[in-house]
């Protein structure tokens, strides 16, 4: 790459071991600004030290383009990420306004029962099982008289079983009441 003034070349290093994981190195020639990246081939390959490369040459080419910008300012990306990274967030979906959240669930269920629907450390569940668990608990729930704006408390910790209690309140009809628990005993919420 050839900007004005600067010119980026990458040559291969008579070194066979580098000292640290990842090392810029960046000394004056006398003809100009001479760089070295030196980087273990344990962490990194070819193909991230390009990218990488094509990261700083982004930003040397902001910099010379805007000497006065600041540097949290100047971009790093290349043309081709910048335009991947607008491609995968244009998650623009239709959503229905009138649904609530364990109906959107349920159809969920119905699309794919068996799939993955939660990971938790070493637990996995599928759709199918979160929502017999849910509906479970809904039964029970309304059992003992909770429905439509019934007001119930949910004090878990983060997890499957968390899920299973949020989802049964909203199928009994119920209001949730979430207690945030905290690791240190008698710290209550204010």
């Amino acid at each position: 790459m050839i900007l004005p003034e600067l010119t980026l070349d990458l040559a291969a290093s008579g070194e066979r071991t580098a000292h640290f994981d990842l090392t810029l190195l960046i000394r004056d020639s006398g003809n100009g600004l001479a760089a070295t990246l030196e980087y273990s081939t344990d962490l990194f390959d070819e193909a991230r030290i390009q990218r990488m490369l094509g990261h700083w040459q982004v930003l040397l080419a902001g910099i010379v383009a805007d000497p006065e910008q600041r540097l949290a300012d100047l971009s790093l990306l290349t043309e081709p990420e910048r335009r991947q990274l607008t491609e995968w967030n244009d998650t623009t979906a239709p959503f229905p306004g009138k649904a609530c959240l364990h109906q959107l669930f349920e159809a969920q269920v119905e699309r794919s029962p068996e799939a993955t629907a939660v990971v938790f450390e070493t637990e996995c569940i599928s759709y199918g099982e979160l929502n017999r668990r849910a509906n479970r608990l809904a039964n029970y729930l309304a059992s003992l008289g909770v429905g439509p704006e019934v007001l119930v408390g949910v004090c878990l910790e983060r997890g499957i079983e968390m899920l299973v209690g949020l989802f049964g309140v909203l199928k009994a009809g119920g209001l949730i009441y979430r207690l945030i628990m905290h690791t240190r005993a008698n710290e209550l919420p204010s």
